[in-house]
């Protein structure tokens, strides 16, 4: 079962110019679905790849994850969506074994089941991406209205689109404000409410020898919230490859902190509950890692201004909310 949609023979055609900011999986799957019904869409991505926080990083010996660790699928549209994924080889599922430490609750986590992209976790959304006219490493610091509609223009002062019917921002809820600047659409107090945390990453070569007896694990104390082998998910490097996500809170507490810095607490963290020597590690920082706040809006839409926002923050905080909220702004859009 696919999301409920006007069939195709009877929708009229989407006759209209539209720019969607940012190529995550909330701004791909509203701009894919919004070509489909008609519209003329442009993506603009401020990075130099697509799939925002459902992130891979090459390493000399293969790719790590170091955003989005797994999703799944639990409503129809969503897995209909994932088993097509799975027919293509783009995805398929994790069946790790992930444990607890340092819980007081001692019972198992969930049995759910977990996919992941293949051979990295970039590939659903590159591969929805090659039908679209995505322009990358574009950073939109501006729009503007106009007699003959929005003119989005980049940070270095060059107008890269212009006579747009409508604006989808599909980016994270402080950058969507700085967008926005003067302009107030009527959601524009919803997002102002949005919280979101940060999350300091690290991506940790380790030796061969591997001995914990699991392939990934909440973390409850210390720094760590997170760890995971990549080596145990399909078409990953077979040299073990840990991602290590600190919490939000102290990630919040230590954001200005330099990534060699960074590295070292969350290594020796690391090492303190699995005894895995590290020999080599790269870090990253997420600076809008998930929402905080528990009050879900849905995808936003100000049809007398022609501006949308959407995003996982929207409707929940994981990769199926991420593609529920695009899906459902480009209908809302669409109509």
């Amino acid at each position: 079962m696919t999301p409920h949609r006007t069939p195709q023979w009877q929708r009229k055609p989407l006759k209209r110019k539209v720019v969607v900011v940012g190529a995550g999986t909330a701004g791909l799957t509203c701009a894919a679905r919004l070509k489909e019904i008609g519209a003329e869409v442009v993506v603009f991505e401020k990075s130099r790849g697509v799939s925002g926080r459902m992130a891979s990083r090459r390493m000399e010996h293969g790719f790590c994850d170091h955003g989005a660790q797994y999703f799944t699928a639990r409503s129809d549209g969503f897995g209909s969506l994932v088993s097509r994924w799975q027919v293509l080889g783009l995805v398929t599922p994790w069946n790790a074994r992930i444990v607890k430490i340092g819980f007081s609750d001692e019972s198992p986590v969930r049995e759910t089941q977990r996919f992941i992209g293949v051979p990295r976790m970039t590939s659903p959304m590159s591969m929805l991406s090659e039908g679209l006219d995505v322009r990358l490493n574009i950073r939109i610091a501006k729009i503007e209205q106009m007699a003959g509609g929005w003119s989005v223009i980049d940070e270095s002062g060059e107008t890269r689109a212009t006579g747009i019917d409508q604006i989808v921002l599909a980016i994270p809820p402080a950058q969507t404000l700085q967008l926005l600047g003067a302009h107030s659409p009527s959601w524009w107090e919803q997002v102002a409410r949005v919280r979101m945390a940060p999350c300091w990453t690290v991506m940790a070569t380790v030796r061969q020898t591997d001995q914990t007896g699991f392939d990934a694990a909440f973390v409850a104390n210390g720094p760590l919230a997170w760890v995971a082998n990549n080596a145990t998910k399909p078409g990953r490097t077979p040299l073990p490859v840990w991602t290590l996500h600190a919490s939000a809170e102290w990630s919040t507490q230590h954001i200005d902190r330099s990534g060699e810095e960074v590295s070292l607490e969350l290594i020796q963290a690391f090492e303190e509950i699995t005894s895995v020597k590290v020999i080599e590690s790269v870090s990253h920082r997420w600076l809008y890692a998930r929402a905080v706040d528990e009050t879900r809006y849905g995808p936003l839409w100000d049809p007398s201004m022609g501006l949308a926002a959407c995003g996982d923050w929207a409707m929940g905080d994981n990769v199926e909310a991420a593609w529920r909220s695009g899906w459902e702004c480009a209908e809302r859009v669409s109509q």
